[in-house]
């Protein structure tokens, strides 16, 4: 039963069936199961075959693509733009995931992400405030791909910061900038491949094309083209 009020849902199963009692308001759903549940949440737009389609309480969200903001049942303020983007997220809010499959894998509460590109910072889990733009660099491998909890993170690039799942106050800029770090943190990679290799040292700066690429330790300084090659 739909007591709120201002609400508009076109398509089959969308908006809260007789079975649910929905006191929302200012809720719109276009398309299959959009926003089919949800009950006190307010403000939220499901645009796209079961968009939005485990929200609840959430308010405040934006969902445009089949299946986005799928999970989502208490997070809000989020946007989510692209098949199945922000898939994942569940209580996390002020997220902003562009691109197919951002924010897509497990079951999280990551909170304040920003994920543009293909698959971009795909596996994250309860990670926050990191910012991942960059697509599949050509081997399946997206910016901040694999990140599960590492928070404050900056990738920007196809491929950059792919392997880092814990490392956190990374900054990683460039095609594969960062690609194999892991745990490390407050890095520094700018340019194509810098810092490549580096999985666990920390307090790395390497400034320019393949500068450190093959660096392993921490604590170190590189700039210019291929500085500190090996």
């Amino acid at each position: 039963v739909t007591t709120g009020s201002q609400v508009t849902f076109v398509g089959a199963y969308s908006g809260p069936g007789t079975s649910t009692t929905s006191t929302g308001t200012r809720n719109t759903g276009y398309g299959y199961s959009a926003l089919s549940v949800v009950t006190s949440g307010n403000d939220n737009t499901g645009i796209g075959p079961n968009s939005l389609v485990s929200t609840t309480t959430g308010s405040n969200n934006t969902a445009v693509g089949s299946s986005a903001g799928y999970k989502n049942t208490s997070g809000a303020g989020n946007t989510y733009v692209g098949y199945q983007a922000g898939y994942a997220i569940t209580t996390g809010g002020a997220n902003v995931a562009i691109g197919q499959g951002t924010l897509q894998s497990g079951t999280n509460t990551a909170s304040h992400n920003v994920a543009i590109g293909y698959a971009a910072a795909n596996n994250i889990t309860s990670g926050s405030h990191n910012v991942a733009i960059g697509g599949n660099d050509g081997s399946g491998n997206s910016a901040f791909f694999s990140n599960t909890t590492g928070q404050y993170n900056v990738a920007v690039g196809n491929g950059s910061l792919q392997a880092n799942t814990t490392g956190a106050n990374n900054t990683a800029v460039g095609y594969q900038a960062g690609y194999n770090n892991t745990s490390s943190s407050s890095s520094t990679a700018i340019g194509y491949q810098a810092l490549y290799t580096n999985a666990t040292g920390l307090y790395n700066v390497a400034v320019g094309s393949q500068a450190l690429v093959s660096n392993t330790a921490g604590g170190n300084t590189a700039i210019g083209v291929t500085a500190l090659y090996s």
